[in-house]
């Protein structure tokens, strides 16, 4: 992959907490500034499990895979500050969400 063709800006507008959504499970992202996250998942009937990867922004493609070069590309549409989706090759889009932070004193 070329670095150059990253999109750093749209990379430091993603780093953060993010949950996407099914009728099957709830996945909680962490995509950390040094284009690793770590994704919660939770699926209905069984019990919580973790799963870590590679996360990048090539234009417009979100890119999310194993490594830089096993990471799969989805059309990405930003819905405003706190939510963006993905269109997955497919054509299945999924939602993500900021989550929000909880203040702790």
């Amino acid at each position: 992959m070329n670095s150059a063709c990253r999109n750093r800006a749209l990379e430091s507008r993603l780093v953060g907490q993010w949950t996407c959504a099914s009728d099957l499970e709830i996945c909680e992202y962490n995509l950390m500034a040094h284009n690793e996250f770590v994704c919660a998942v939770t699926r209905k009937g069984e019990g919580p499990f973790r799963v870590r990867g590679y996360w990048d922004v090539v234009g417009n493609q979100l890119r999310m895979g194993n490594s830089p070069l096993a990471a799969d590309p989805a059309d990405l549409v930003l819905n405003g500050c706190d939510s963006f989706s993905a269109r997955l090759p497919g054509g299945q889009s999924l939602r993500f969400t900021r989550s929000k932070q909880i203040a702790t004193a």
